[in-house]
């Protein structure tokens, strides 16, 4: 079932992109929504943002073609919603990726999940930190209540300020997670694509009216 979901949530994605309505990207992505990168500094040292809608997917061990679509989803969200070649924020040698999980409701969950590994990886692949080798990179999650809405931001930080920082995102996370809010919604690109496919349906019906009318027209010519 998650397998099929996604199948058609590429398929979805494909005709947004022919009706021009993903232009937020850097290039023609095959995800929806794209994600929010904000480079910025905190105090004196860099953090990186990145901002993702929606629950993360659970991991299944046992469908492995379904979470190499996730992986690739976390993959193009990432590199197609910013231009790394113009960052200027250092690289970081030794960082902490912190993961904080928004739920819009509160049901019992486990913040374990294995497919923050495919953020991880993303991240790791932009070239803002040097490698992700336990002895570089920690990972740290934490979660929030959003009655607007489900989604997933990260924090990348260099390590050494990763105490300063932990506690200044949980008395700002409010203000943090705004700095992201134009971040693409998955109704808004439902309700388009919607709204495209009752029109095809209308040009679709008119099309068969007209034909009817045709054919009734040549046959009353003949009979």
């Amino acid at each position: 079932m998650l397998r099929s979901m996604e199948e058609s949530r590429q398929f979805i994605m494909r005709e947004i992109n022919s009706l021009g309505l993903n232009d937020g990207s850097i290039r023609r992505t095959m995800v929806f929504p794209i994600a929010r990168v904000k480079p910025m500094y905190i105090k004196d040292y860099p953090v990186f943002h990145f901002g993702y809608e929606g629950v993360l997917p659970p991991y299944d061990v046992e469908d492995h073609d379904y979470n190499a679509m996730i992986r690739q989803y976390y993959y193009s969200a990432t590199f197609d919603s910013y231009d790394y070649s113009k960052l200027l924020l250092p690289v970081i040698d030794k960082a902490t990726i912190i993961i904080a999980h928004y739920f819009s409701d509160m049901t019992v969950r486990d913040l374990d999940n294995r497919n923050g590994q495919y953020i991880q990886d993303a991240i790791k692949l932009t070239g803002i930190i040097k490698d992700d080798n336990w002895q570089n990179v920690w990972n740290s999650d934490i979660a929030f209540y959003d009655k607007n809405g489900s989604h997933v931001q990260v924090y990348v930080v260099p390590t050494e300020n990763y105490p300063h920082f932990i506690g200044y995102l949980i008395k700002k996370h409010e203000e943090l997670k705004k700095e992201l809010d134009d971040l693409p919604k998955i109704s808004a690109y439902e309700k388009k694509f919607i709204e495209y496919q009752r029109k095809k349906e209308q040009e679709e019906a008119l099309k068969i009216e007209k034909r009817k009318a045709k054919l009734e027209q040549e046959e009353k010519m003949f009979f």
